[in-house]
């Protein structure tokens, strides 16, 4: 959201890339993330990987940059 408003990011984070990368996330995005998701145009990821369950996406992301 930040980059499509022309804002430049950085992710700090304390573990490698690498390491980072391997790891499997798990998450559960309400309906209202989901929907944000969708209108800014980077559900495509969690469309075709994740599952839809009772109204969320359950996710297992293995690389949440690529969202």
């Amino acid at each position: 959201m930040l980059h499509q408003q022309g804002v430049d990011s950085v992710i700090l984070e304390g573990k490698s890339r690498e390491n980072m990368e391997e790891i499997v996330k798990v998450g559960i995005l309400e309906k209202t993330t989901i929907d944000i998701l969708r209108e800014i145009g980077i559900s495509n990821l969690m469309e075709r990987e994740d599952y839809f369950h009772d109204g969320n996406f359950n996710s297992t992301i293995k690389d949440a940059a690529s969202i």
